[in-house]
């Protein structure tokens, strides 16, 4: 029979607090219900006799968990015996037992039937519909057909819209932000900007040497990587007289080598 009674708290609860409020599986809960579940499969259990059954709700809810993180019937068990977040998620305290795996094979065999399956997916269904989820479906079917998501440009992540893919080297990429800062000899901070992955070194030297100027701090020396060796920025730092130490960018200024040689012993 289902069980019918309200569960009593317990002292543990106060530790479902550390889990962070973004966190995939609370999103989950705070945009759709599950509460529907039992009433739609009452008909599968026995109203007044036999012991209480793991409400069909917990079992549907580790079914989630089971997909979301491609786990089997043991895995998923074991991992809400240590998980806090899934075990807030099915709905039990942090000290309450754990069902068997088994019960998630009878569940699947015995009570969830296609037609069943169906009204729950249904459900679910019309609950995005009204929070306005399926808009977030739509657009990610545009953002994947884009070209741009091909050539890893534009949009990559609907969580997170302004982050980009930017390259650390020629062969390695990352998805992100840059930081690009700028600070003192002693390691003093004085200026600072954070921009998508794709951003260019260097964009933001104006904004920034700005930054450093205002705060009351005079440059005599810029140290900086080759992405630095540009144009406007070496046009700055001879305006103010900054004497720049930047390895020379051979994409930017080609070197005639016939006007040089390299003597190995000495390193000249």
């Amino acid at each position: 029979m289902l069980r019918t009674k309200s569960r009593q708290l317990s002292f543990y609860s106060s530790l479902y607090h550390r889990i962070p409020k973004n966190h995939i599986l609370k999103r989950i809960n705070s945009a759709i219900s599950l509460n529907f579940v039992n009433n739609a499969l009452k008909n599968k259990y026995c109203t007044n006799f036999g012991r209480p059954a793991k409400e069909p709700e917990m079992k549907v809810r580790i079914l989630i968990i089971q997909y979301l993180y491609n786990l089997s019937d043991e895995q998923v068990i074991n991992e809400i015996n240590v998980n806090l977040a899934f075990r807030e998620f099915i709905g039990i305290e942090p000290d309450e037992d754990v069902p068997c795996a088994s019960l998630l094979s009878i569940f699947r065999t015995t009570k969830l039937d296609d037609v069943s399956f169906d009204y729950i997916i249904s459900e679910i269904d019309r609950q995005c519909i009204e929070q306005n989820i399926m808009n977030a479906v739509a657009e990610a079917k545009e953002v994947l057909e884009s070209d741009l998501f091909i050539e890893q440009k534009g949009i990559r992540s609907l969580t997170d819209k302004d982050a980009r893919v930017g390259n650390k080297s020629k062969t390695k990429q990352f998805f992100g932000y840059k930081a690009e800062i700028a600070m003192t000899n002693s390691g003093i901070i004085t200026a600072a900007t954070v921009n998508p992955g794709n951003y260019v070194d260097g964009t933001d030297f104006e904004k920034i040497y700005k930054q450093t100027e205002e705060s009351g701090l005079e440059a005599t020396e810029f140290y900086g990587d080759k992405a630095y060796f540009r144009k406007d920025i070496l046009t700055i730092l001879s305006n103010k007289e900054i004497i720049p130490y930047i390895p020379v960018s051979a994409s930017a200024y080609k070197i005639n080598e016939e006007l040089y040689t390299y003597t190995k012993d000495s390193d000249t």
